[in-house]
C-alpha cells in the first residue's frame, strides 16, 4: 500500500502520520509491524473543528456518562 508523508511542519509529526490511499491522515508507528487489523494499527486523525469530530466525542461523552478525561 502506498503511503504519502505529512509535512514536517505538522504539530502531529511525532505520531508518524501518512495519508492512506483513501486520502485519510492516519497515525502510523510500531503497531504497522503487527498482525492486528488495519484499523487497529492505523487510527484515523480528526479534525478538532469539524463537526462531525464534534458530535462523535459528544456521544462518547453521553456514552461514558461524562467520565471525564481520566477513567479506569
Amino acid at each position: 500500500m502506498e503511503k504519502l508523508e505529512v509535512a514536517a511542519s505538522i504539530s502531529l509529526k511525532t505520531l508518524h502520520l501518512f495519508i492512506d490511499k483513501q486520502g485519510l491522515l492516519t497515525v502510523g508507528g510500531k503497531l504497522q509491524q503487527s498482525m492486528l487489523p488495519y484499523k487497529t494499527m492505523h487510527h484515523m486523525i480528526l479534525p478538532s473543528n469539524h463537526h462531525f469530530t464534534k458530535l462523535d466525542v459528544s456521544a462518547e461523552n453521553i456514552r461514558l456518562h461524562k467520565a471525564g478525561p481520566i477513567t479506569l
